[in-house]
């Protein structure tokens, strides 16, 4: 809840200010044994966020029974918003009631209770209640550990072997109160039970459960009975937490607060999400607190169910974006609130199979004199970083985040910044201003924003992550060889060479330098050799128009221009002296150089070797970069030197060997 996450930020805050208060004022009023401490103040602090999850019902009833909110229930949607595939149903329910929706955002009642023109009728199935996990002594079995041990989090996955706890067993369990069908363990000395300040913190559960068929399902709900603390997880992923900081990590000794009703009630969890749950085997793990080791008791049980809608209507959402609002008018002609979710329909989170940075503007050249008299006095404000979609979805980086070297966090709204296209790209600013001052106002649709910090022109940390922590990519770039020379400040950019074949960002090989001053944002200085050949008018790939004894294929590959005679050596091989290891030794290795197009982005170098010249005996060499720098050549073109050297030592290599760089179209 954000009222939760809200109240626990400012808690946050004061907190270090609560233990030295506590610790000089905390026996002021209770005298001296029985003083205020900062757990005391915790655990204040853990009821007041607990007393959130029950709020929402209470309110709305208040509002209710003060003519404030209508009596007439909103339909509830399954599944309820997020990810979905264009053949994924979405059913809704309300009982006998109509519903009518949209599924572009607007509100299918207009102001004065008239129904909205475009809204559609909803046509509800036949509903039943689904039980996954049953409660008490003729409910659903588990297996528990009561032993006081730290099982850290491999518990709550779902392969997690559990066959050495304790049970089969059911429910309700716990000690203190007389009320369990199973009594657990509380403290080393076996079956003692009598008050002391020794018992175990936590006590740990598990149990399975088939989810069957999962269409038409919502309204998932997990009834606790817990004392005191509890937290919950579905298949490895927590989906209740009561007793708690909602942020805070939990340990195995970590204490909860006392719940109001001292764990005798069954407290409901409403709208879980359901796509957590698999159609084959599910796990619900559950961990119970204490508030201390000197807590007298213990309770827990709980169900989980749902209600299912069976026929009705079936709608399918159009890929993108769908925004579904619905209401349910009932027979006196009241509206019921809305219900409005959002649908991301053939969208996939982003992932390093799927995204890629593609273009770094690290070190921009120096302010022009425009530039400067506009009041942009600073390289840096030109920094600028691309990102595209690789994948064969439209990728949500919604809430996703750079964590290292910049500063940035994606909005929670939906826009082609947020949600990439497929092959889409999005640009990311230093300044944006002087961005635009430089590139114009062309790409403004595809600047999510500016970000804070500063891209080193030395070497930086380029990191991005979902919303949840995972990683997406993590790499560093470098002004140093054999990193492109012709990126750091003389106004290129660095370029990923083949984004659609996931290279290694933090290889030098995997980049090269842009093929213009000034980079490509938002699009691609690359072409296709298809592409070239159209541009210079040839249709052959053996053709020669200028007669250099170069074909087409060869003229593209080295950048050269197919109309004009050139001499170009297409692979040059030295004996160097290279420093290796840690610390450095010298060593001599083959080094090899070529020509390379810059713009050729579907082909691929590979030097090769053999000892015999035989066909099948080439086989790559294994090589590491040395430099990449780009050339002088006539305009309309654009080439680059490439320097590597083989890894395996000179005099190591035996009397006799041949090499040849092999292109090949991707």
């Amino acid at each position: 809840m954000k009222s939760q996450a809200r109240l626990s930020a400012r808690a946050a805050v004061v907190e270090s200010a609560i233990i030295a208060e506590s610790a000089r004022w905390g026996d002021s009023k209770l005298g001296t044994g029985f003083p205020h401490t900062a757990d005391t103040w915790r655990s204040a602090r853990n009821n007041t966020l607990g007393w959130f999850n029950t709020r929402s019902g209470t309110l709305l009833t208040q509002f209710q029974n003060a003519g404030l909110y209508p009596n007439v229930s909103a339909p509830t949607m399954s599944p309820s918003g997020g990810p979905v595939t264009s053949t994924t149903p979405l059913s809704m329910n309300a009982g006998v009631s109509t519903i009518y929706y949209t599924v572009n955002g607007a509100d299918p009642r207009q102001i004065g209770g008239t129904l909205a023109p475009g809204a559609q009728s909803y046509v509800g199935g036949i509903l039943s209640n689904v039980t996954f996990v049953a409660d008490g002594s003729s409910g659903t079995t588990w297996r528990y550990l009561d032993n006081g041990s730290n099982q850290g989090t491999a518990w709550r996955q779902s392969g997690f072997v559990d066959s050495a706890w304790k049970g089969p067993s059911r429910g309700q369990f716990g000690y203190g109160e007389g009320d369990e069908n199973t009594v657990v363990e509380d403290n080393p000395t076996a079956g003692y039970n009598a008050a002391d300040s020794n018992r175990y913190i936590t006590t740990y559960f598990r149990t399975t459960f088939t989810g069957g068929s999962l269409t038409g399902l919502s309204g998932l709900t997990l009834n606790v009975k817990r004392d005191d603390g509890i937290v919950v997880y579905l298949n490895g992923t927590e989906v209740v937490r009561d007793g708690f900081d909602p942020v805070a990590a939990i340990g195995y000794l970590t204490p909860s607060s006392n719940p109001a009703d001292d764990g005798q009630n069954f407290i409901p969890f409403a709208n879980l999400p359901l796509n957590l749950l698999n159609t084959g085997t599910n796990t619900l793990a559950v961990e119970i607190h204490q508030t201390g080791a000197g807590s007298s008791d213990v309770s827990f049980d709980c169900r989980l169910t749902a209600t299912r809608s069976t026929g009705g209507t079936s709608i399918l959402l159009p890929a993108g974006v769908a925004t579904v609002r619905a209401r349910v008018l009932d027979g006196a002609g009241t509206w019921s609130a809305l219900n409005e979710q959002e649908f991301l329909v053939n969208t996939s989170a982003a992932s390093a199979a799927n995204l890629v940075v593609s273009e770094v503007m690290y070190h921009p050249a120096d302010p022009t004199a425009t530039e400067l008299s506009a009041g942009f006095l600073d390289s840096d404000e030109f920094e600028w970083i691309e990102l595209q979609n690789t994948g064969a979805l439209p990728v949500d980086l919604r809430g996703a985040y750079f964590f290292n070297g910049i500063d940035f966090t994606f909005a929670m709204i939906s826009n082609p910044t947020t949600l990439v296209p497929v092959g889409g790209r999005v640009i990311l600013c230093k300044n944006t201003l002087a961005f635009r001052q430089r590139y114009g106002t062309g790409f403004d649709a595809l600047i999510a924003g500016q970000f804070a910090g500063s891209l080193d022109n030395a070497g930086e940390r380029i990191s991005l992550k979902q919303p949840d922590s995972t990683i997406i990519f993590d790499f560093t770039y470098t002004d140093a060889a054999p990193w492109p020379a012709d990126a750091d400040g003389i106004g290129r950019s660095l370029v990923l060479t083949y984004p659609v074949g996931s290279p290694d960002p933090s290889l030098s090989s995997s980049w090269r330098p842009s093929a213009v001053v000034g980079g490509s944002p938002a699009g691609t200085d690359a072409t296709t050799y298809a592409a070239w050949k159209t541009v210079n008018g040839i249709s052959s790939d053996a053709a020669d128009p200028d007669k250099d004894g170069l074909s087409s294929f060869t003229e593209y590959i080295h950048g050269t221009n197919p109309g004009v005679p050139e001499v170009v050596a297409q692979l040059q091989g030295l004996v160097g002296t290279y420093p290796v290891g840690v610390p450095p030794v010298p060593g001599r290795y083959l080094t090899f150089s070529w020509q390379r197009n810059l713009t050729a982005g579907d082909v691929n170098y590979v030097i090769e070797q053999s000892t015999s010249l035989a066909s099948n005996s080439w086989s790559p060499v294994p090589v590491t970069m040395v430099s990449e720098t780009v050339l002088p050549v006539p305009a309309g073109s654009a080439a680059s030197q490439v320097t590597c050297r083989s890894t395996t030592p000179f005099d190591s290599l035996g009397k006799r060997y041949f090499f040849r760089l092999r292109a090949t179209q991707r």
